[in-house]
Protein backbone atom coordinates (compact mmCIF):
# COMPACT_ATOMS: atom_id res chain seq x y z
CA UNK A 1 0.00 0.00 0.00
CA UNK A 2 0.93 3.81 -0.44
CA UNK A 3 -0.26 6.99 0.08
CA UNK A 4 -1.27 9.09 -2.43
CA UNK A 5 -1.60 12.95 -2.16
CA UNK A 6 -4.23 15.04 -3.98
CA UNK A 7 -1.78 16.13 -6.17
CA UNK A 8 -1.08 12.75 -7.82
CA UNK A 9 -4.78 12.18 -8.19
CA UNK A 10 -5.54 11.96 -12.07
CA UNK A 11 -6.57 15.55 -13.26
CA UNK A 12 -9.86 15.09 -14.15
CA UNK A 13 -10.87 14.13 -10.30
CA UNK A 14 -8.75 17.12 -9.35
CA UNK A 15 -11.02 19.28 -11.39
CA UNK A 16 -13.91 17.45 -10.11
CA UNK A 17 -13.54 18.11 -6.84
CA UNK A 18 -12.51 21.81 -7.28
CA UNK A 19 -16.03 22.51 -8.91
CA UNK A 20 -18.21 20.46 -6.13
CA UNK A 21 -16.43 22.89 -3.80
CA UNK A 22 -16.83 25.78 -5.55
CA UNK A 23 -20.51 24.86 -6.45
CA UNK A 24 -20.95 24.81 -2.89
CA UNK A 25 -19.02 27.90 -2.02
CA UNK A 26 -16.04 25.99 -0.23
CA UNK A 27 -12.75 27.00 0.26
CA UNK A 28 -10.91 24.56 -1.40
CA UNK A 29 -7.54 25.66 1.45
CA UNK A 30 -10.64 24.16 4.21
CA UNK A 31 -10.33 20.28 2.62
CA UNK A 32 -7.36 18.11 2.87
CA UNK A 33 -7.31 14.77 0.54
CA UNK A 34 -5.29 11.76 0.36
CA UNK A 35 -5.60 8.35 -1.23
CA UNK A 36 -4.56 5.01 0.39
CA UNK A 37 -3.51 3.22 -2.71
CA UNK A 38 -3.66 -1.44 -2.18
CA UNK A 39 -0.65 -3.16 -4.32
CA UNK A 40 -1.53 -3.83 -7.53
CA UNK A 41 -3.05 -7.22 -7.78
CA UNK A 42 -1.20 -10.02 -9.56
CA UNK A 43 -3.72 -10.64 -11.85
CA UNK A 44 -3.70 -7.19 -13.54
CA UNK A 45 -6.91 -5.94 -12.71
CA UNK A 46 -7.49 -2.17 -11.92
CA UNK A 47 -5.86 -0.94 -8.53
CA UNK A 48 -8.69 0.77 -6.47
CA UNK A 49 -7.49 2.96 -3.45
CA UNK A 50 -9.27 4.73 -0.29
CA UNK A 51 -9.65 8.47 -0.42
CA UNK A 52 -9.96 10.55 2.38
CA UNK A 53 -10.85 13.89 2.51
CA UNK A 54 -10.94 16.09 5.82
CA UNK A 55 -12.07 19.57 6.65
CA UNK A 56 -9.73 21.55 8.73
CA UNK A 57 -11.89 23.71 10.20
CA UNK A 58 -13.96 21.32 12.02
CA UNK A 59 -11.58 17.98 11.75
CA UNK A 60 -14.60 16.46 10.42
CA UNK A 61 -13.41 13.05 8.22
CA UNK A 62 -15.03 10.64 5.01
CA UNK A 63 -14.20 7.48 3.47
CA UNK A 64 -14.70 6.86 -0.36
CA UNK A 65 -13.95 4.06 -2.46
CA UNK A 66 -11.39 5.25 -5.42
CA UNK A 67 -9.66 3.64 -8.21
CA UNK A 68 -11.28 2.28 -11.70
CA UNK A 69 -15.11 2.66 -11.96
CA UNK A 70 -15.40 4.87 -8.53
CA UNK A 71 -17.22 8.34 -8.20
CA UNK A 72 -15.85 9.24 -4.88
CA UNK A 73 -16.09 13.03 -5.99
CA UNK A 74 -20.11 12.49 -6.29
CA UNK A 75 -20.52 10.87 -3.32
CA UNK A 76 -18.30 13.72 -1.90
CA UNK A 77 -20.26 15.91 -2.99
CA UNK A 78 -23.47 14.10 -1.75
CA UNK A 79 -21.50 14.25 1.76
CA UNK A 80 -21.16 17.42 1.86
CA UNK A 81 -25.14 18.04 0.93
CA UNK A 82 -25.37 16.17 3.87
CA UNK A 83 -23.86 18.43 6.47
CA UNK A 84 -21.04 15.76 6.76
CA UNK A 85 -18.27 17.92 7.10
CA UNK A 86 -20.23 20.62 9.51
Amino acid sequence: MRERKFEDFPEDERDDFQRVLARWHQNPRDFEVTGIQSDPPENGAPVDFEVTVRRISTGAVSKFRGGHVSHWVIDFEHALRAKAFG
